[in-house]
């Protein structure tokens, strides 16, 4: 373990961290762990060491966390500013590790970190980010509080799980960074986003991944079995689909046509409005239409990675809609009110065919 002492806003930070292949040839690139809120870099050592081996690995304690403490209350924002720093002394230190592509890795509250600070590859697990509803119970929770703290009563009985045995600074952060949206920090990512969640979390639920594959404009994204800390058991995995998708890039670029059914109750509820506004939104080309059987027919045009991404939108379907499955049909020479093969011409725009 080693400890770099940064200076932000007047206030030092003592942050820990760990180097893991330093010392490998030809590297690919640098790959930093952010943890998530109340974990540390051990978690994130332990999950990912055995993989990624031709990286160089960096694990950080985010400040107030692990072995780096903190006396001030930071939001997101602030988090990104200090490991900025962090990385310049790094590679003031390290000429090599100057001329290495970053490629920020974020596990919940570390994805919000991650996608402030990276610039080419962002890889989030199970990010936070997406603001939901509060359920009743925390609500009430919120008013008792504040009804405490105006009576001069200890409110401390009422706060989350996630804030419990913080100092008050961390406490501070804890409220500062819990309900942040970013949305708009998502939407503004240039980077190329490799999203992975867990099929079964319930801290951040599945359609919060989906909202936000949605949101980064390149971005590939995967469900994988587990719960809020999947990744731990799937690191292995989490690399092959990763390095995968690096190399088929080049593929990717490449234009094609697919042809979608998409079944439910998806007619009369807007569905193909939706699908030509989110195609034309990401630069799809195609068609929609209303079969007879109920089903909506879709042929989009564009490359690979842009359909993948497309086909997240299919599934999630506007509001009043409720997609049960989405069917790719292969080799279909003609379907209703279309005489020639599909996959034979090229689309110049998308168009709802009455």
């Amino acid at each position: 373990m080693a400890l770099k002492e940064i200076t932000y806003q007047n206030t030092r930070f003592g942050l820990s961290y760990n180097f893991l292949n330093l010392s490998i040839s030809h590297p690919k690139g640098v790959l930093v762990f952010l943890h998530g809120w109340g974990s540390n870099k051990e978690l994130m050592k332990l999950s990912f060491e055995k993989s990624f081996a031709e990286f160089v690995h960096l694990y950080i304690d985010l400040p107030g966390f692990g072995a780096s403490a903190c006396e001030v209350a930071l939001f997101t924002k602030d988090y990104a500013q200090i490991l900025k720093l962090f990385f310049n002394e790094l590679k003031a230190q390290n000429e090599a590790l100057d001329s290495l592509e970053w490629i920020m890795l974020g596990h919940s509250f570390g994805g919000k970190v991650a996608t402030l600070l990276a610039e080419e590859k962002l890889i989030l697990l199970s990010s936070a980010g997406i603001v939901r509803k509060k359920s009743l119970s925390v609500c009430a929770k919120i008013l008792l509080a504040k009804i405490a703290k105006k009576l001069g009563i200890s409110a401390k009985a009422l706060r989350a799980k996630d804030s419990a045995g913080l100092n008050e600074a961390m406490y501070q952060t804890f409220k500062n960074v819990v309900n942040e949206d970013f949305s708009a920090e998502f939407r503004a990512c240039k980077a190329e986003a490799f999203i992975f969640w867990g099929k079964e979390d319930s801290a951040t639920p599945l359609d919060s991944g989906m909202k936000i594959a949605e949101l980064i404009q390149n971005s590939f994204f995967s469900p994988l079995p587990g719960d809020h800390y999947f990744f731990m058991k799937q690191a292995q995995i989490i690399e092959e689909q990763y390095m995968q998708e690096q190399a088929q890039i080049s593929t990717q670029n490449k234009e094609t046509i697919k042809h979608f059914l998409i079944f439910g109750k998806v007619q009369g509820v807007g569905y193909r409005k939706y699908a030509k506004y989110k195609a034309e939104q990401i630069g799809v080309f195609g068609s929609a239409q209303n079969l007879s059987d109920g089903s909506v027919e879709v042929w989009a045009q564009g490359s690979e990675k842009l359909l993948k991404k497309y086909l997240i939108f299919l599934k999630r379907g506007p509001e009043r809609a409720v997609v049960e499955r989405v069917q790719e049909v292969k080799g279909a020479q003609d379907s209703q009110n279309i005489q020639e093969s599909q996959s034979a011409k090229r689309f110049e725009n998308f168009t709802i065919i009455k």
